[in-house]
């Protein structure tokens, strides 16, 4: 018997200071996984909440935006899902809250060596600090990663297969042989689009 398991690129805390998701930060998660069509709206409505300490009714977000009710709820959902705001209930009215929780971005630019994501058509969407410069320092291609074939079996599989780790090795043009842990998964985008996640960590390094 197989299990699918959907991973959302949400990391929440629970407690503890409120922290500044709201910052560029959260803003280039949104824009990264929610796509052109929705990041405008849903940065507008996580500012105007960010801004109101005594959190938002959907009536309040809808006046202010001059959107209706039912476009706004859409909305907030979608910002509950991802975590980025909390929903309370003031008697008999809802209200939204900034979330405490830590901006994906901000945790996986340390998790791992490299994280890298790609579209359904298989174009990187995202990758964090590592990839662009400790992986590049080094040589590593990326491209040259992904072309591999046992990542390219991965890749086409996920979708229906789930996760996936492998060990791959790659050669530079350094001469450098170098032996990589990748982890293939399937992950859903902020608004469901299903893209595909790299975790890619070095395990050896040596002169050939």
């Amino acid at each position: 018997m197989s299990f699918n398991v959907t991973y959302y690129f949400v990391i929440s805390v629970s407690g503890g200071n409120k922290l500044n998701n709201t910052s560029s930060t959260a803003e280039d998660e949104i824009k990264t996984f929610a796509g052109k069509k929705h990041e405008d709206i849903l940065i507008s409505i996580l500012m105007l909440i960010k801004d109101d300490p005594r959190g938002l009714t959907i009536s309040d977000i809808a006046e202010e935006m001059k959107l209706n009710r039912n476009t706004i709820r859409k909305y907030t959902l979608m910002l509950t899902a991802g975590g980025y705001i909390e929903e309370r209930t003031c008697g008999h009215t809802k209200v939204f809250n900034i979330s405490n929780r830590i901006p994906l971005t901000g945790m996986i630019e340390f998790t791992f060596e490299g994280v890298l994501v790609l579209d359904q058509k298989g174009v990187p969407v995202y990758k964090n600090r590592a990839v662009t410069e400790s992986l590049m320092l080094k040589n590593i291609d990326i491209s040259m990663i992904l072309s591999n074939k046992l990542i390219k079996d991965a890749l086409e599989k996920a979708p229906q297969e789930g996760m996936t780790d492998l060990e791959i090795e790659y050669r530079t043009e350094k001469n450098i042989h170098n032996i990589f842990s990748v982890r293939v998964l399937p992950v859903n985008s902020f608004n469901g689009d299903k893209m595909t996640a790299l975790c890619i960590e070095k395990k050896k390094e040596k002169n050939s």
